[in-house]
């Protein structure tokens, strides 16, 4: 039996939690991100759009997560702010209703972004998921195998 398995032979379904890296409230879960198409890295930042050269580098990576509105955000009432963390206050990222380019180079539109330095990923298991049945350790699993 894989380790993580429940008696039924079923795999538990795992979702990732973002929490805020300050005081560790769970904030979201990976069905609230917005995902986007890698913009053109460099090249969509600079004062002329940069030139070709530019171009050779490694492809860009995402230093942000894009969110759905979500009831912990607060009004958000005006047309960009902060968001910060519910419980510790401490700044996780911005909104702004008008969009917001991201560090890959895409355009989102709206922007509901939250950087990826002020938030800690971990996987748990889903408690819906959870099928009825006894959970056994991988240790437990693999001696009750042989």
């Amino acid at each position: 039996m894989a380790a993580g398995t429940v008696d039924g032979g079923s795999e538990a379904v795992v979702a990732m939690t973002y929490n805020c890296k300050k005081c560790r409230k769970a904030l979201f879960t990976e069905s609230a991100l917005v995902s986007h198409d890698l913009g053109d890295g460099d090249t969509a930042f600079s004062w002329h759009k940069r030139e070709q050269r530019i171009s050779e580098a490694p492809p860009p990576e995402c230093t942000s997560l894009f969110l759905e509105r979500m009831d912990w955000m607060g009004a958000m009432s005006d047309l960009e702010g902060r968001l910060e963390c519910p419980k510790c206050a401490a700044k996780l990222g911005g909104y702004v209703w008008s969009g917001a380019q991201c560090s890959c180079g895409r355009w989102m539109c709206p922007s509901i972004q939250v950087s990826k330095a002020k938030v800690d990923a971990s996987r748990r298991a889903a408690a819906s998921a959870t099928p009825a049945g006894i959970h056994r350790p991988a240790a437990a699993a693999a001696a009750a195998a042989s």
